[in-house]
């Protein structure tokens, strides 16, 4: 009986600090990007990601290695190609800014046409820009839209949004970008 229990704290014990370590993987990983589409087949998978338009080169790599394989988990057995959005493009635009992993040869980058727009580290938004970004939230949540269906149209929610508060369709969009971006920055900071 004491041996039973004692296999069972072990086993217990074990899993316990296995999914501490998840946790703990989980909270040092940088994610900045979403997932606007991703597509399989047997040959390759492609998945195409939204990122924030400050990110450097640099910082996009990381953000298409991550799209590719999460820390320790085992690499892509096939050929898996991440194309990179801004986060304010549709996911049907076209981009050439991509990552391609190859399985046992490592990545390809083809950035070059990847500019950083660092703009919005000087950016502070108004009261009346933050009401605005709430605004979209709260519409968001209580029709259950989800942020990339909200980004990807012009629903009747924005076109409402944007009546209300005297701007275009584009002025929201670009108001709900900077916004979302500043508060990602601000989260960084902490």
């Amino acid at each position: 009986m004491i041996r039973k229990f004692s296999l069972i704290a072990i086993v217990s014990t074990c899993f316990c600090c296995a999914y501490a370590q998840e946790i703990a993987a989980w909270d040092t990983v940088d994610i900045r990007y979403r997932r606007a589409e991703v597509l399989f087949s047997t040959n390759e998978d492609v998945i195409t990601i939204k990122v924030p338009t400050y990110l450097n080169k640099f910082d996009v790599m990381e953000q298409i290695k991550l799209a590719v394989q999460f820390p320790g988990t085992p690499p892509p057995e096939k050929k898996t190609t991440v194309f990179v959005l801004r986060d304010d493009q549709n996911k049907n635009d076209k981009t050439k800014n991509c990552g391609i992993y190859k399985p046992g040869k490592g990545y390809q980058w083809r950035l070059d046409d990847w500019q950083q727009d660092d703009a919005i580290f000087d950016y502070e938004p108004s009261e009346v820009d933050k009401l605005l970004y709430n605004t979209i939230l709260d519409s968001m949540y209580a029709q259950e839209i989800s942020p990339l269906t909200f980004e990807e149209n012009e629903s009747d929610t924005k076109k409402q949004i944007a009546k209300m508060f005297e701007k275009s369709v584009a002025e929201v969009d670009s108001i709900y970008f900077r916004v979302m971006w500043w508060r990602g920055l601000q989260a960084a900071k902490k």
